[in-house]
């Protein structure tokens, strides 16, 4: 075992001795400046319509596109509910939890094929035009995860409390 005892009177060091330990044993400030940071880096890359890994998503089919009201995938226009204004995040203790809790984010991030359960055809309305169809397949957007920018914000929001919290 290795131990560490320090009986210099300063000041500086005791205070800084403090602040860390609660850093080290209060992990919930930092991790809500790492929410904060993926967070916002998330949005920005979404507004670009972008894969954590740079990709650009899929485009939309075009008779889609031309009845959706803004053009911007995975961004309804005006709609704080939709699913980039569900996103969110969450500290518990030691643990941060970020994504949405809108039922088709899954269909989104992964992609697939939706199918009826109650009927034998999918009814829906597109570019003003009536449809029916025993399948539809949405390709895959990924809006969540960690890519470059995300890893750039994390670090920043993480040194910035650590600079904060030692001066």
């Amino acid at each position: 075992m290795v131990s560490l005892k320090i009986t210099h009177k300063s000041t500086e060091l005791q205070k800084a001795l403090k602040q860390h330990k609660e850093l080290v044993s209060n992990p919930a400030a930092i991790l809500k400046n790492v929410g904060e940071a993926l967070h916002n880096a998330t949005i920005d890359r979404m507004r670009r319509e972008r894969a954590p890994d740079g990709s650009p998503w899929a485009p939309l089919n075009p008779l889609y596109a031309s009845s959706k009201r803004g053009s911007k995938i995975l961004q309804e226009a005006g709609m704080r509910n939709g699913l980039m204004g569900s996103l969110n995040y969450q500290v518990m203790l030691d643990r941060l939890e970020y994504g949405t809790n809108k039922v088709y984010a899954h269909i989104h991030q992964e992609g697939g094929t939706i199918k009826p359960t109650s009927a034998d055809r999918l009814s829906f309305r597109m570019g003003g035009k009536f449809f029916q169809a025993k399948s539809v397949t949405i390709p895959a957007r990924p809006y969540l995860g960690i890519g470059i920018n995300e890893e750039r914000a994390i670090d920043n929001a993480v040194h910035d409390y650590i600079k904060s919290v030692f001066r």
